[in-house]
């Protein structure tokens, strides 16, 4: 699995290509589709396996040295006629950060104007990355520096945009993925893949749809180019599509081969409808990629009266596609994942990456209030803000297996300093605008604090302070006057005071009063007898094994757990559901209240040492909704699959799973397609 590159075909004579009136409206006359003028695209790139070929430091260098090149290639070629003009497509935003951090500001502003003229490309994307396992935010946060440099460069009519964005090599791609993108600005993608360390390379060959429109759930896009591979990598529908043998050594003649590919493929109706057609990308797993020369001189070449041959930078060829068949088939379907769940891997790891982003809209709406009334709030954060998002878009690089030059424990270390710069800056923004929050309320005889609501709208929930000492105290809510349900809890080996915090505005607070004197006895929020925790609502049994065998909806006396397969609800594949510790209720001294929240522990090694632990809450009226929590955490390393089991006493359930950017009704598509004659494919 390695590197691919970003590269489009277009068709060229001198100037751009343009829409040809044969191909102009569905409906229209057509002639002979044999005999129209195929426009076709070529474009040239480096795919980039960052920390899997090479290191950081040999990685930077490669790509300032590369944009240097062909730079100076692109200068070369100017009097050409416009179509063998010399382009170059990054494969990612980070290597424009790499040349800004490396080079001065006059050279940057150089590439910013060969960006501007269409001879270099880049797309939002920071690198290139496995994105199904991602949550929404840090999606979105990878693409800050690109979004940076749009504000940055813009000016009046003359606006700096980056049209594209890309998830490549992964066979798989997540439906909400389309409406991120293109909330974001972009219009375009391609995927080509590496058909190889997967399960579904036999779908790869018989894909409905060539070009589409990649669609969410909310009806955004982007226009994607995705081919049906026949075989290797290297070829169309591979991640270096214009590259006929991973190791080519007459890069004329390969090159030559794809335009032949391409009218092929145009050639042949029921598959590709169409008379543009691109291949993109070359640089497949090299560190670096020195061939400026030869895509305009066989765009030159193989251009004849039946076929116009460009050096593309893949926006021109998606114009093209735009402009001349505006009614291209949409698909809205996810297409599963694979290379996707490798983070996984390091699961601690990235877990805290994940628990940062959730952190981190807190931070940024707390941070927004207290710069309401002090605007330099923050502003020393630049630099670290910077680097957390520079994180965020690296974090989720594709080359998860490790399994290149870069050894496993150099890639490891690189991920947990990705991971600890996002925290860092998480961490600082958080507790500094905690104070400075804080610090802007006003003062009371007794200490006082505020409970903080990130969301958009009102909530009741549960809030911890971290509180040693051990003297009684009531919690006084200070908009309503009225004590607040409070008790004592352990987390971690730290004590902290658990509040019912009733009716928080939306992005805003509440403050409350910690008095002496002895707290309100509130009704326990649940009742235990051994195994079995029961509030109003729900009666349920937790097993020493941490297993969940029932779970009874004490209003409707409905019993939702049951059996399926052999496994329970929050079932880890245990062998005896009596395997483990005996069943305890944490925070259990008789003297400490439970009004808030009450909670069982299981510890067992059953399959692999684990701990779970439920939780139920109080129920505080009609406008909560009684909640059930249940954390898992597996405490040692394993090498074969485990997963956990929810077994539900459903039958014929319709069953939704959250997906990046989309919330999914899980179904299979049955897809049937006319494959295309089959294209010789080469290996090197």
């Amino acid at each position: 699995m390695k590197v691919h590159n970003l590269v489009l075909v277009l068709v060229g004579l001198a100037g751009p290509l343009s829409a040809q009136p044969d191909l102009a409206r569905p409906g229209a006359a057509q002639p002979d589709r044999r005999t129209a003028i195929k426009r076709l695209y070529l474009a040239n790139d480096d795919h980039t396996d960052y920390m899997w070929t090479a290191n950081e430091a040999r990685y930077d260098s490669a790509y300032v040295r590369m944009l240097d090149y062909y730079m100076g290639q692109i200068e070369a070629s100017r009097h050409n006629p416009d179509d063998f003009q010399t382009r170059w497509n990054c494969d990612g935003s980070y290597w424009l950060r790499t040349y800004q951090k490396y080079r001065s500001p006059a050279q940057f502003d150089r590439l910013i104007g060969m960006i501007r003229s269409g001879h270099v490309s880049s797309p939002l994307n920071s690198v290139v990355s496995t994105y199904g396992g991602q949550p929404t935010e840090a999606v979105l946060r990878g693409m800050f520096y690109a979004g940076r440099l749009e504000r940055t460069y813009s000016r009046g009519s003359a606006p700096l945009r980056f049209p594209m964005a890309v998830a490549m090599e992964d066979q798989t791609l997540p439906l909400g993925l389309a409406s991120l993108w293109a909330g974001s600005g972009a219009r375009y993608s391609w995927k080509g893949v590496c058909n190889c360390a997967t399960r579904i390379g036999h779908k790869l060959r018989v894909r409905r749809h060539p070009l589409y429109r990649y669609t969410g759930l909310d009806g955004r896009g982007v226009l994607m180019k995705w081919y049906n591979i026949p075989g290797e990598n290297t070829g169309l529908g591979g991640y270096a599509e214009t590259r006929q043998q991973n190791k080519a050594t007459d890069l004329i003649a390969s090159l030559t081969k794809t335009v032949d590919d391409l009218t092929t493929l145009c050639d042949t109706a029921s598959a590709y409808p169409y008379n543009v057609a691109g291949a993109f990308g070359y640089g497949w797993d090299d560190l670096d990629t020195y061939n400026a020369p030869a895509f305009g001189t066989v765009a030159r070449q193989t251009t004849n009266p039946t076929r116009r041959v460009r050096a593309s930078n893949e926006i021109d060829f998606f114009r093209d596609v735009e402009q001349t068949y505006p009614n291209l088939p949409a698909q809205s379907v996810s297409l599963g994942n694979e290379w996707d769940v490798y983070p996984a891997s390091l699961n601690e790891t990235t877990a805290q990456v994940r628990r940062a982003t959730e952190k981190l809209r807190a931070a940024e709406a707390l941070a927004t209030l207290v710069s309401l009334k002090n605007p330099a709030f923050g502003s020393d954060l630049t630099s670290e803000k910077e680097a957390a998002w520079d994180a965020y878009g690296l974090y989720w690089e594709h080359n998860w297996t490790a399994d290149g030059p870069i050894t496993r424990s150099d890639r490891a270390d690189w991920q947990i300093r990705q991971k600890n710069a996002i925290v860092r800056y998480v961490d600082t923004l958080y507790n500094r605008a905690v104070l400075g929050l804080g610090q802007q309320l006003k003062a009371g005889s007794a200490d006082r604090f505020f409970v903080f609501n990130p969301l958009n709208w009102t909530r009741t929930d549960v809030a911890d302070l971290a509180f040693a000492s051990p003297s009684p105290v009531t919690v006084i809510d200070l908009t309503t006057g009225r004590e607040a349900v409070s008790q004592r809890i352990q987390k971690n080996g730290q004590s902290f005071l658990r509040i019912w915090a009733e009716n928080v505005p939306s992005v805003g607070y509440k403050v409350f009063e910690i008095r002496p004197g002895v707290p309100t006895r509130w009704p326990d929020a649940a009742t235990v007898t051994g195994e079995v925790i029961e509030t109003g609502s729900y009666r349920l049994r937790l097993r020493k094994s941490g297993v969940i065998t029932e779970l009874t909806d004490l209003r409707t006396g409905r019993e939702l757990a049951r059996q399926t397969d052999g496994r329970w609800l929050n079932d880890l594949g245990t062998k005896n559901l009596d395997a483990g510790e005996p069943v305890v209720v944490e925070n259990a001294d008789d003297t400490v209240d439970r009004g808030v929240s009450v909670t069982l522990r299981a510890v067992s090694n059953d399959p692999v040492p684990h701990t779970v632990r439920v939780t139920l809450y109080r129920n505080s009226g009609t406008s909560t909704q009684p909640r059930i929590e249940i954390e898992d955490s597996i405490r040692a390393n394993f090498g074969d699959l485990k997963t956990w089991a929810f077994s539900l006493n459903l039958t014929n359930p319709t069953t939704h799973h959250g997906e990046l950017g989309a919330v999914l009704t899980a179904k299979k598509e049955t897809v049937v397609v006319t494959m295309p004659p089959a294209m010789p494919a080469t290996t090197g």
